[in-house]
């Protein structure tokens, strides 16, 4: 997800800039879903640039794809929406080592 992030903001950028230049009104809002929803929460990386600094992002049942820190960070202009049995948002290396101690610790 983050390979993807840094390809789509490495040959993408230029044609945003060229989009917010024609359109000065227009915010830029990614979305996406699962695997894609992770990649879309990471490309608000984009918001470091200036021109950038006022894109948000939606995603629907996003990959768990940042520690608690940088979710937190983020919180401010990124929405997820998650089912609650969707196993894909809360599945990460952290939740399987809980889960793997828990099974041990029985």
């Amino acid at each position: 997800m983050v390979t993807a992030a840094r390809w789509i903001r490495r040959h993408c950028t230029t044609t945003l800039l060229d989009a917010l230049h024609e359109n000065p009104d227009f915010k830029i809002k990614i979305g996406w879903h699962s695997l894609g929803g992770g990649t879309a929460a990471l490309l608000t990386m984009l918001r470091e640039m200036k021109q950038f600094s006022s894109c948000t992002c939606v995603t629907f049942g996003p990959a768990a794809c940042m520690t608690l820190e940088l979710a937190e960070f983020r919180k401010p202009f990124i929405t997820s929406t998650i089912n609650g049995y969707d196993i894909v948002p809360t599945l990460s290396a952290s939740s399987v080592h809980n889960f793997i101690y828990r099974v041990h610790a029985q």
